[in-house]
């Protein structure tokens, strides 16, 4: 998995002087895999909604090349799908050595599609899909140059906004960017109405200590310990007891 490789190469490197433990670099493996290696979900429902939406405005218009061209990369993808269920149902088949599903192909279709169209809406759908199927595969390097391009066209949509940044701040971290990736987290914030709001600053405290700016680690986390959220059931939320948590562990 790309996340855990990465993560754990750019981890064995000095990081601005930041000297760390066995227990603090399993630890913070554990969270960065535990946070990241679910973007391909993410990117996946935020696709399936704004394809929604730009199937029915692109209907009504009646821009049928547009459509037609993205269902026809779609159908490509459905074909990839259905040739990965066939082989793990074949007898005596070893889903250890069949692995996942091979989506490049679409996935290059998409990112033409994506690049021919890049003011769309279907061409954004089309670019985080090809982003997905990158991630997944470890080419970091595309999936940042497509991320990229839908979050220049998507300033509007506010969701897609935070999911395209939020990625690439994961990915920029991966990469020891950690410059860029707090960048993407500060736009991040300034998203109104952003639905993970806290999770992407619990993410930037652990990217501020990555950098080795630990006071500045230790201020955000303390902030979010004490938070008044609250989860549906009453309790404390889950961000602010995470960054206790992390607080205690890297003894801030």
């Amino acid at each position: 998995m790309f996340f855990r490789t990465q993560f754990q190469a750019f981890l064995s490197e000095s990081v601005a002087g930041v000297v760390y433990d066995e227990t603090a670099l399993r630890a913070i493996r554990a969270a960065h895999r535990r946070k990241w290696t679910t973007i391909a979900a993410v990117v996946a429902v935020v696709a399936m909604g704004v394809g929604v939406f730009a199937y029915s405005h692109y209907s009504k218009s009646r821009d049928d090349a547009l459509v037609s061209g993205y269902l026809q990369v779609d159908k490509m993808f459905s074909t990839e799908q259905e040739s990965f269920i066939s082989a793990m149902q074949k007898p005596g088949a070893d889903p250890a050595k069949i692995g996942k599903p091979d989506h490049m192909a679409s996935a290059k279709k998409f990112e033409e599609f994506a690049r021919a169209n890049s003011f769309q809406p279907l061409a954004w759908v089309a670019g985080l899909r090809a982003a997905s199927e990158y991630i997944e595969k470890g080419q970091s390097d595309s999936a940042i140059s497509l991320l990229e391009l839908v979050a220049s066209r998507t300033m509007k949509h506010p969701l897609i906004q935070v999911r395209a940044r939020r990625t690439l701040a994961g990915l920029y971290a991966d990469k020891s960017d950690f410059a860029k990736a707090l960048s993407e987290l500060e736009i991040v914030e300034k998203i109104p109405d952003n639905p993970v709001l806290s999770e992407c600053r619990l993410f930037k405290a652990k990217v501020f200590y990555l950098s080795g700016n630990k006071e500045a680690a230790a201020k955000l986390l303390k902030e979010l310990s004490n938070s008044p959220d609250l989860s549906p059931s009453g309790d404390r939320s889950s961000v602010a007891n995470e960054a206790a948590l992390w607080l205690g562990h890297w003894g801030l």
